[in-house]
This record gives C-alpha cells, sequence and structure tokens, in this order.
C-alpha cells in the first residue's frame, strides 16, 4: 500500500498543483478580461450619454429657433394690429369732428327757425 501512495503520490501533488497553477493564472485572465468588459461598457456609456448630449444642444437650438420666430410673427402681428387700431382712431376723429359740425349746422337751423316763427 505504501508502494501504492507513493507512486501516485507523486502524480496526485502534480495534478493538484498543475490545477492550482492553472486556476490562478485563468483567475487572472478572468480578472483582465471582466475589467476589460468592464471598461468596454464604460466607453459604451460615455458615448451614449455624449451622443444624447449632442442631440440635446441640436434640439434645443431647434427650440430656440422656433420660440424666436413665434415672438417675431407675434411682434408683426401686434404692429398691424397697431396700424390698423391708428387708423381707425384717424378714422373716428375725422367723424367726429363732421359730426360736431353737423351738430353745429343743426343747433344754427334750429336757432334760424325758431327766430323766424317769432
Amino acid at each position: 500500500m505504501k508502494e501504492f501512495l507513493t507512486s501516485y503520490l507523486g502524480e496526485f501533488l502534480s495534478v493538484v498543483i498543475a490545477g492550482i497553477g492553472g486556476w490562478l493564472f485563468g483567475r487572472r485572465k478572468q480578472n483582465v478580461e471582466l475589467k476589460s468588459a468592464e471598461i468596454d461598457n464604460e466607453i459604451k456609456f460615455a458615448d451614449y450619454y455624449k451622443s444624447l448630449l449632442d442631440d440635446l444642444s441640436a434640439r434645443y437650438e431647434k427650440k430656440y429657433l422656433d420660440i424666436e420666430q413665434l415672438y417675431t410673427g407675434k411682434e408683426k402681428l401686434l404692429q398691424d394690429e397697431i396700424s390698423i387700431l391708428r387708423s381707425k382712431i384717424t378714422m373716428l376723429e375725422r367723424e367726429n369732428s363732421e359730426l360736431k359740425k353737423r351738430i353745429k349746422e343743426l343747433e344754427k337751423q334750429l336757432k334760424d327757425d325758431s327766430n323766424r316763427t317769432k
């Protein structure tokens, strides 16, 4: 039995040592691969967020231009409305002046008619 143990003990120890060595080297390789995968994921996330930020600035610029265009259109509409209201004021002032003249004429006519009847 001693011969059996001594003959196979060397082989057994060499297998165990080889297994431990393989496990250690495999573990290092696995750690390196894991670290590499983490770095790749971080790069992908950074690229993804960069594309989001690039898209955000483009969308912001478009919205800014849209709002600027809306304000320009609103300003033009208000200027047109002011112009229309000014012309309406002028027309109403003219009409008011004509009506005042007509009132004076009618008052004069009424006065003349009342003087004739007396």
